[in-house]
Parts: C-alpha cells; structure tokens; sequence
C-alpha cells in the first residue's frame, strides 16, 4: 500500500532542530518509523516555510504505514495523519490537470569529469525538468522556480555531500496515467533519500 504522511518537528528540540537543519540525519530519523525499512521505501520533502524560515514541516510518501511511537515524543510538535492513496493514484486519468510540487536536483551525466553534474541555470533547469515530465507521463503547463538551495551536510563517515537543489512549482496535465502513477510513488531523479524528487499534487 501507499501512505501519505504530514507531521511537524519540535524546532526547541536540539535533535529536531538538527535534523531539519540536515538531511542526511533527517532520513535517518525517518526511518525509523518504519520497522521493515528497505531503501527507497518512502519518499520526503521538507516543506517550504511561509515565514521564509527553517521550516519544521515533513511530507512523507511511504510503502509502509508510518510507526510513530518509534520516534522520541519530543522530536515531535504534531502528527497531521496518514492516509491511504492507492485508490487515489490508481484514480488518476490521462488528462487529469494539477497543480503540483516537487524538488529536485537537476543533473546531467559530464563525458568531460566522468560523473554527473549539477545542472545550474534557470532555462537549463526548467529543460531538464520538462524532459522528466516527457518520460513519466505528463506534461507542464505552467513553472516556477525558487533559487538555488545548496544542501550541504556530513555523513557518518565524515564524507562531504553537497547537492543543488531547486524547488519547482506549477501545474501539469497527465499524458499517460500509467507512467504517471508510477512515478508519483517512485519519485523523480537523485538524491530522493536526502528529500528530493517527491513529485505531488492535489489528490
């Protein structure tokens, strides 16, 4: 089954705090929530703040029913509920219209270095996101972009991981529901255990 999730983080909490200051710890704190926790089996985003601060706001699309006993009761400010959305998703049609948000990091695989790269311009961006859409089924009627977001955080292992990120926002028209359902569940692009690729809309 499929599991939409919202809750909110205690920002007075040291371990909330950090962990919504990383995300790399936020993804190890998520997982917890779910016993059997395999990678890939839940996707999240931390949401933008209306306030323009560090937001404490956590969307969560998982594979397994969230355990919320598992997380320490002060990480926790409040839990806004899971739902269900298999019947959702498998409602949507070719032709369904939405407004929709997701972030990503765009990227392109460089012959030059021998990995992938950081896409960085606007109109470059915006290009990579509307070859995405023309892979898994829909198609972007309208775009918005924030800025650059650089995330930047230590693993346990002390190594460096740096990614770019931009939040995307809009509306889109569905072209192949089957594609479409598909990655609303699986996500779009890299870097989704560190928050990114989480594609919603109004369901």
């Amino acid at each position: 089954m499929t599991f939409l999730s919202q809750l909110h983080v205690n920002l007075s909490d040291r371990y909330g705090l950090k962990d919504c200051q990383n995300s790399y710890d936020m993804h190890r704190t998520l997982c917890r929530l779910f016993p059997t926790y395999t990678p890939g089996s839940f996707r999240w985003r931390q949401e933008p703040s209306v306030t323009g601060g560090l937001s404490n706001k956590i969307l969560i699309l998982s594979q397994q029913e969230p355990d919320w006993g598992r997380l320490n009761k002060n990480w926790v400010s409040k839990i806004d509920g899971t739902t269900p959305i298999d019947t959702k998703i498998q409602s949507i049609c070719t032709g369904f219209r939405s407004d929709f948000r997701i972030r990503v990091n765009p990227n392109r695989r460089s012959v030059k270095v021998g990995k992938r790269v950081a896409i960085l311009g606007p109109m470059e961006q915006a290009c990579w996101l509307e070859q995405q859409a023309q892979k898994n089924g829909f198609q972007i009627d309208s775009l918005e972009a924030t800025p650059n977001n650089k995330l930047q955080f230590k693993r346990v292992t002390g190594d460096e991981i740096v990614l770019n990120s931009v939040l995307f926002t809009g509306t889109l028209t569905v072209t192949d529901q089957d594609k479409f359902r598909k990655v609303l569940v699986n996500g779009i692009g890299p870097g989704k255990g560190f928050g990114l690729g989480l594609l919603s809309v109004r369901l």
